[in-house]
């Protein structure tokens, strides 16, 4: 058992070495599958639960701070184009025509079970994508979606609590402002449902601030400026 244990960490310390970029007390499981580590970058404090494929030659993709992603996570940042004369054994692995776009996962996202991202998707900091959703275009922060393909079927906070959310987690150079939100909620969130809360019980207050002085994080900075 110690030597099955030590080799997964070498594992992920390997494949954390080969990636682009990796932040501070990032968290990875195994089992998982990458095609190009070097095209990937990860954020302060986010993980990635066991099963993360990541599928493409080209295209990139950027995982943001404090974002947690759940199991089998699929990424494909390159799509084959059919071309005449050429069958798909050899389109495929000679990567002809491929057409590449990357990928973003912005910051203190929630991304849940058999997720997949399609070239060009974006996920807008503070969104939550549903299990089992196909993303194929960008959505805007603070969205909640799901579906297959995905759409907005919610918003994560209201205005008020969004706002509250971000002078915690923030610095004020990257704060939303209270014109962002109504833009945002005018455009895309008129009339959705909201799915979060700003309460929170005394022993789950406990926990969260116990978890934050374990990792040494003081809730007055979350993200750099």
């Amino acid at each position: 058992m110690w030597l099955i244990e030590q080799f997964y960490k070498w594992k992920i310390n390997r494949l954390c070495r080969q990636m682009y970029s990796t932040g501070k007390n990032i968290y990875l499981t195994v089992p998982f599958s990458v095609s190009a580590p070097e095209l990937i970058s990860i954020g302060d404090y986010s993980k990635i639960l066991g099963g993360f494929t990541f599928i493409g030659t080209k295209g990139k993709l950027r995982i943001g701070d404090y974002t947690e992603i759940s199991t089998d996570f699929t990424v494909v940042t390159d799509n084959h184009t059919p071309t005449v004369g050429i069958p798909y054994t050899f389109t495929g692995s000679l990567h002809i025509n491929d057409k590449s776009q990357d990928i973003e996962v912005s910051d203190d996202c929630w991304i849940g079970t058999r997720v997949i991202l399609l070239p060009g998707s974006k996920i807008g900091r503070g969104s939550v994508v549903g299990a089992c959703s196909l993303v194929n275009k960008p959505f805007p922060p603070y969205a909640v979606i799901a579906g297959i393909p995905a759409k907005i079927i919610g918003v994560k906070f209201e205005k008020a609590q969004i706002l509250a959310h971000e002078q915690a987690v923030y610095p004020p150079s990257k704060r939303l402002s209270m014109s962002d939100l109504d833009n945002l909620f005018n455009t895309y969130y008129h009339g959705m449902k909201v799915l979060g809360t700003a309460s929170i019980s005394d022993v789950d207050k406990r926990k969260y601030e116990s978890k934050l002085q374990e990792l040494g994080i003081s809730p007055k900075k979350f993200i750099d400026e």
